[in-house]
């Protein structure tokens, strides 16, 4: 999650403590979780239409 919003790990847990995140939906261990990348991308107001563009 860190790489791909390319932000530190406190900056994260920053932004998920103050609402600018959601949660992780699942956690597989201590230190792997799980995020959904089309809740987290349309909080973040991204969209992935790139097929839209060349229409």
């Amino acid at each position: 999650m860190c790489e791909y919003l390319h932000i530190s790990k406190a900056t994260l847990w920053r932004h998920i403590a103050n609402g600018k995140l959601p949660q992780p939906t699942k956690r597989l261990s201590r230190s792997i979780l799980l995020w959904n990348k089309s809740a987290l991308d349309e909080m973040l107001g991204l969209n992935e239409s790139k097929g839209a563009e060349n229409e």
